[in-house]
């Protein structure tokens, strides 16, 4: 009977060790593939393009209708007298 057992058991443990295998060589392969990418220097920005994004950092957000919204539903004391009408 335990003979019986282990011969049943026996498949299954192969295919769960290659599985392991498989997930383990997938691994490896893609930390390799990131520390590949990882090599790659980042090259800087141009002067000129450092001051367009600074110019743009710097410009005045303009207002959009979730800006209302939020202007609407939030500030100091809301919730306060949202609570004193319940």
């Amino acid at each position: 009977m335990a003979e019986g057992a282990a011969g049943a058991i026996a498949p299954g443990l192969e295919r769960i060790a290659a599985a392991e295998a498989r997930s383990a060589l997938t691994y490896r392969d893609t930390v390799a593939a990131q520390r590949k990418a990882d090599a790659i220097p980042i090259p800087r920005l141009s002067e000129r393009a450092e001051a367009a994004v600074a110019t743009l950092a710097a410009a005045p957000r303009r207002q959009g209708p979730g800006d209302a919204m939020a202007r609407r539903d939030g500030g100091p004391g809301t919730r306060a007298r949202a609570a004193a009408l319940l």
